[in-house]
């Protein structure tokens, strides 16, 4: 190969990527079939699977415990009219669908403060979680965030406003046996619901 072609080739690399050496990439994305993401209603229990459980740090650098819940089950009125089936695909389980529907596949973020302050929170999501923790005991707890993944739970969401945009979150973790309660139901008054 003469140092011409060699020079050629070198000149044909360099056309298909930017000035930084790094190749680009051209395609088109059709966004038709996206979903927004309006907030969920947020009056009744879900049911969700823990898909994300570590141990993590905050900006600020204190502990904290990571977890991402995808909802998996909605209901309205305490009947559960849409759950994900084996194969990742939703069917109803009533005679319609509702508005609940939409909740189904949705991942929430729970990024749960390990410091003394926040406690009660760590009480909360490990008791619907299925532990024997009970709050202003004096004992100790072991504690691996990676035993819960695939773990099933109930939560409540709370809608807030982040930067213009509404955006839901979870307020509470209660055991899976309250999905589709809803929050005036009596089962759930008074605060944490554990696990039986």
């Amino acid at each position: 190969m003469t140092t011409q072609s060699r020079n050629r080739k070198r000149s044909r690399r360099k056309s298909e990527e930017t000035p930084g050496g790094t190749p680009t990439m051209s395609m088109k994305l059709n966004f038709a079939n996206v979903d927004t993401f309006a907030p969920l209603p947020d009056d009744i229990v879900y049911g969700a699977e823990v898909i994300l459980s570590q141990p993590a740090a905050s900006k600020k650098g204190n502990a904290t415990w990571k977890t991402r819940i995808k909802i998996t089950e909605a209901a309205d009125g305490g009947a559960v009219v849409l759950r994900t089936n084996p194969d990742g695909t939703t069917s109803p389980v009533g005679d319609e669908e509702v508005e609940y529907s939409t909740a189904v596949g949705r991942i929430l973020f729970d990024d749960i403060s390990l410091l003394p302050q926040a406690a009660f929170k760590v009480v909360e999501a490990l008791q619907a979680l299925g532990e024997d923790v009970k709050a202003g005991e004096d004992s100790e707890f072991d504690f691996d965030p990676s035993t819960y993944m695939g773990r099933n739970v109930g939560v409540v969401v709370e809608n807030l406003e982040y930067q213009g945009t509404i955006r839901s979150s979870i307020k509470r973790w209660v055991n899976p046996q309250y999905v589709g309660y809803h929050l005036s139901d009596p089962a759930l008054a008074g605060g944490t619901v554990a696990a039986d």
